[in-house]
């Protein structure tokens, strides 16, 4: 058993907090040390209603090295459980969560001035892996493919829960790092955050029947970036009252265009049309890539 670190965001923070506390026998001494909104506080005997209390902003509770913390978006906990990606994951995939950062578990990454990817204000910086359940994969990930083809090992779970390991955790602190940046970086690329500054106006041609948005492309590159900002746009819109968007299609006049388009948007979940001399065809319902995934993968603890 290994205390791992980890962080938790969901719908009801409150009922995600109780079940840590519960899932994961914290011990049943009261606290060696309590924080609240970053200043220590004496360990009074009501802390864990406290710690429960629907209007609180910033509360950490601590015996040694187990800790359990609540922000206002997110909860922060140790758990003892072995460090072994499917084990974590069926310990993890019970918990009324959406989206788990799985915390580095390296000195070394430190040392050697890496910065790892922030996934949210109250979450962990990006380590060993995420855990993805339920809404999630709509809310905070381009699609279920970026997740499926991505540069890591990809774990189906309980209860719809999909993990991503980013390195193989019996490796060394620098390979472990080595193998980890190609993971960060994809997922980082396909990230919805809850605040989306767009860079593209994305707007098309709806129609209601099927509740599809059409980009029209003529003579032009559509970016990575568009791809994320259109992502976002569905999200967005798939609960908009007037139109609801249940998916955009780039519909491009130039089927070389089309074809070269056609990975990158089918990972995002987005339809790639040409239109022809014989009318609009769909490019992505029969497409299927070739899973490349990273060497380490095959044999990873």
């Amino acid at each position: 058993m290994q205390a791992l670190g980890a962080t938790f965001s969901g719908p009801d923070i409150v009922a995600l907090t109780r079940s840590l506390l519960d899932t994961f026998a914290y011990p049943k001494t009261p606290p060696t040390g309590l924080l609240e909104n970053l200043a220590s506080r004496p360990v009074a005997a009501n802390w864990r209603k406290r710690l429960l209390a629907p209007e609180l902003d910033d509360m950490t509770v601590e015996w040694g090295d187990r800790q359990i913390g609540r922000g206002t978006t997110a909860v922060s906990a140790t758990l003892e459980c072995a460090f072994h990606a499917p084990t974590v994951l069926e310990a993890l995939a019970g918990l009324p969560f959406e989206l788990a950062v799985l915390a580095n578990v390296h000195d070394e990454w430190s040392e050697a001035d890496y910065r790892a990817p922030a996934i949210g204000p109250e979450h962990a910086l990006l380590g060993w892996g995420m855990i993805f359940k339920g809404a999630a994969h709509e809310h905070s990930i381009v699609s279920r493919r970026w997740l499926a083809y991505g540069p890591f090992r990809t774990l189906a779970g309980a209860h719809d829960t999909t993990l991503v390991q980013c390195h193989d955790l019996s490796a060394d602190g620098a390979t472990a790092l080595q193998q980890a940046r190609h993971g960060h970086e994809w997922i980082t690329a396909g990230l919805l955050r809850a605040k989306h500054r767009f860079k593209h106006d994305i707007q098309g041609i709806y129609t209601k029947e099927d509740r599809l948005l059409r980009i029209v492309v003529n003579d032009r590159e559509v970016s990575p970036r568009e791809m994320l900002d259109a992502c976002v746009a569905r999200r967005d819109g798939r609960d908009a009252r007037e139109k609801p968007i249940e998916n955009i299609a780039y519909v491009f006049v130039d089927e070389r265009a089309a074809e070269a388009h056609l990975e990158r948007l089918w990972l995002h979940g987005l339809e790639c049309r040409y239109a022809g001399p014989s009318g609009e065809r769909r490019l992505d319902t029969a497409y299927q890539p070739t899973v490349a995934k990273p060497d380490w993968v095959a044999t990873a603890s």
